[in-house]
């Protein structure tokens, strides 16, 4: 049957007080090269840790780190093929936004055009700690020091702004065919309270659509920029493998949200009405 292997062939050792410690790490695609000067290292006691990893160099890169596989002596069938069980875990956290109007105004057009977080943590170090130094206990998640820069950095951006209606729109999947999603994935790091965001405030995130009024053969369009805090969208610190669904639900006056948060494993993040 199939199997996943090395280019060349490696052996399992004869003797039965013999074993082999296995540690792995994954962007999720065909190659591993990381950018922006991030670098990966792998200790016997401490596993995997990258070093000044930078989510904007990187962006949208899925990173992954297997849990150890320690004093393995033979293939085994525990997943999918017989071999190392090798299960990877997401190590950054995922973002995913929806967007609709409180209801059907009629003679109103909204239009989404950006989201933004300002200045959130974009460059930290991650340690697997797999090991205490006393004997073979693993920690499957390790942990993110703290962001040592910040970035502005933006979730979605349209050169011409995407139409919404009373209905969910998921920018991830239904906006692909007209623009993107520029990062999805974030740092986990503790969020700082920001009781007046703004252009500029670390910790706001920036929003901005268009509300087109036709009335008779009049129409005019006005551009609307709010913005909220991270901290109260998400309720919650951002953490490795939660997957946050915020839902912005625009009205004439205001914008409200309503986050979860799942284990990417899915995260609903807040769930916001936007005025």
């Amino acid at each position: 049957g199939r199997v996943w292997k090395a280019a060349n062939s490696y052996y399992w050792p004869k003797s039965e007080n013999s074993s082999l410690t296995f540690f792995a790490w994954s962007k999720n695609t065909n190659e591993c090269s990381l950018a922006g000067g991030a670098k990966v290292s792998c200790d016997p006691q401490k596993g995997i840790a990258f070093t000044d990893y930078d989510v904007k160099s990187n962006m949208n890169v899925d990173l992954l780190v297997a849990d150890v596989a320690a004093n393995k002596h033979r293939n085994e069938n525990l997943y999918a093929y017989s071999g190392v069980p090798t299960l990877f875990r997401h190590k950054l956290s995922y973002v995913i936004f929806k967007v609709k109007t409180k209801e059907a105004y009629a003679g109103k057009e909204f239009a989404l055009k950006s989201i933004k977080f300002v200045g959130l943590g974009s460059k930290a170090s991650y340690d697997q700690k797999a090991n205490d130094g006393t004997d073979q206990v693993y920690n499957t998640v390790g942990e993110w020091a703290t962001p040592t820069a910040t970035a502005d950095q933006v979730y979605f951006n349209a050169t011409t702004p995407v139409v919404f209606k009373n209905t969910d729109f998921v920018l991830e999947t239904e906006a692909k065919a007209k623009t993107s999603v520029e990062q999805k994935y974030y740092l986990p790091q503790a969020l700082s309270a920001v009781p007046t965001p703004g252009a500029g405030v670390a910790g706001s995130i920036e929003v901005v659509y268009t509300i087109k009024t036709t009335e008779g053969e009049a129409v005019s369009t006005e551009t609307v920029t709010r913005y909220i805090s991270a901290k109260s969208m998400f309720a919650e610190d951002l953490k490795i493998n939660k997957k946050y669904t915020c839902t912005l639900t625009f009205s004439l006056d205001e914008i409200t949200w309503d986050p979860a948060v799942q284990n990417w494993e899915n995260v609903e993040a807040a769930d916001i009405t936007i005025k």
